[in-house]
């Protein structure tokens, strides 16, 4: 009898029962903070970057500057041409993440958005997402903007 009580109980306490894969994603304040960027329509701005990646040893400090919509980066080539554009990286990594999650094949247990906004011109002031899978972060990638100015 005490066998009968006890196995129900080990089974229970000690199987790892592993939650779905999820997305921790705020979209309502991501809408709110691109459509007031957007309104606001800035076409002559400049800013600083860091960009670091955890998938390879990744690191770029470089200064973005956008007059009449054209920009030009002192980096190279890299996502982070404009605003615009890293508005564009974000949404396009969710979209690609939740269309995994969506169809059932994600390889990833957790993915997760932190972002924070400037208060008065709405940018991503600081952007990290962190890829997880079932040992630790499978990767991950972050931008931090300084300097934000507008041009006249």
């Amino acid at each position: 009898m005490f066998f009968l009580g006890f196995l129900p109980f080990t089974v229970f306490s000690c199987c790892d029962f592993k939650d779905a894969p999820s997305i921790d994603f705020d979209v309502e304040s991501f809408s709110l903070h691109q459509t007031a960027w957007n309104l606001n329509s800035y076409t002559n701005y400049s800013f600083s970057f860091v960009y670091e990646s955890g998938c390879s040893p990744k690191k770029c400090n470089a200064t973005v500057s956008v007059t009449n919509g054209i920009s030009s980066v002192s980096c190279g080539k890299t996502f982070v041409e404009s605003i615009d554009a890293l508005y564009e990286e974000i949404y396009n990594d969710y979209n690609t993440y939740k269309a995994e999650l969506d169809s059932g094949k994600a390889m990833f247990d957790k993915i997760v958005f932190k972002i924070n906004y400037d208060d008065t011109y709405h940018y991503p002031s600081s952007v990290r997402i962190e890829i997880w899978t079932d040992e630790d972060a499978g990767g991950d990638w972050s931008v931090t903007i300084s300097d934000f100015k507008l041009l006249m």
